[in-house]
């Protein structure tokens, strides 16, 4: 060995707003210890979810809902895997496999997935056009719908359901 410490290998599985703000810290308490690589289902970073409705309402853009532009995590480097979410992990064999069959190699993993919407147990709920509020895809779906002078309706009288009805 040249005296060069080996860097483990960080598999970071979820593209959010926990995972980047875990980056950051990392990349700051311990900057070069690791070969990370980030896993997200969604097709490009991460961005803030509080901010879809902005978006929505058209208050907002894309870039300003961006926790870090895909040139951070090159110039941090980090690799941004994106649109092939993680099917399985094997602790003990310290893999991981995506959807689309890549196999990852991993030292550490820290898994931050968030979570799925809880969907009403009422008839209707699995016809299309009816959504959860939740990423980027769902703002397109609305807006399409929009511009199409489909109606809206909105179920839920949360934040975010007052949020996506003002939207």
């Amino acid at each position: 060995m040249d005296g060069r410490r080996q860097r483990e290998r960080l598999l970071v599985v979820g593209n959010g707003m926990a995972s980047v703000r875990f980056l950051e810290r990392l990349l700051t308490l311990d900057p070069g210890r690791f070969a990370v690589t980030i896993v997200g289902a969604e097709p490009g970073p991460a961005y803030n979810r509080v901010l879809l409705s902005a978006l929505l309402a058209g208050d907002a853009t894309d870039e300003d809902i961006l926790l870090r532009p895909r040139r951070w995590y090159e110039q941090n480097g980090v690799r941004l895997v994106s649109g092939d979410p993680v099917f399985s992990v094997d602790a003990e064999g310290r893999t991981a496999t995506l959807t689309g069959g890549e196999r990852i190699a991993f030292d550490r993993c820290v898994l931050a997935t968030g979570s799925h919407p809880i969907r009403l147990a009422v008839e209707g709920m699995d016809k299309p056009g009816v959504i959860a509020f939740r990423d980027r895809p769902d703002v397109t779906t609305m807006d399409e719908a929009a511009a199409e002078g489909r109606r809206v309706a909105v179920i839920g009288g949360g934040l975010l359901g007052i949020e996506a009805a003002y939207g």
